[in-house]
């Protein structure tokens, strides 16, 4: 179940079984998560570094060795929440760019008016949208 959630909050499959990993283990050098999980060592170099740009992971380096660890849970909520808050500013700025179309009615009457529509329409712009009501055969 932790596994799918991990996922639906955009981990892969590998980022998850190397978080997981660290979860059960605490600390590990890269090596050790590549016998632990069995994924390949540009899969398992790729996950960390992920894992840590988006810091869910930490790491520490003591005489010459770096070790992998998880950092607080809390770290995913907060990473929701700002991908929250820019979707929340993006929309804002795609509402405001967002343009409403200007629509005109006009109601003609008169013998000539076939030819006074017609006649209006030749100067619409390409690509405008144009409906026409009129009456029906019995003029009802």
């Amino acid at each position: 179940m932790v596994e799918e959630n991990l996922k639906k909050l955009g981990l892969t499959k590998n980022e998850v079984k190397i978080y997981l990993t660290l979860l059960r283990a605490g600390k590990l050098r890269a090596g050790e998560l590549i016998k632990e999980t069995g994924l390949q060592r540009s899969v398992v170099y790729g996950g960390l570094d992920e894992l840590a740009a988006r810091e869910f992971i930490g790491k520490s380096v003591s005489k010459g060795v770096t070790l992998y660890h998880l950092n607080d849970p809390e770290v995913l909520v907060d990473e929701a929440e700002r991908r929250k808050l820019l979707a929340e500013k993006v929309a804002d700025e795609l509402k405001k760019k967002q343009q409403v179309k200007e629509r005109e009615v006009l109601v003609y009457a008169g013998d000539d008016i076939i030819k006074r529509i017609c006649d209006k329409n030749l100067d619409v712009p390409q690509g405008s949208e144009v409906y026409f009501l009129g009456p029906s055969k019995s003029g009802i």
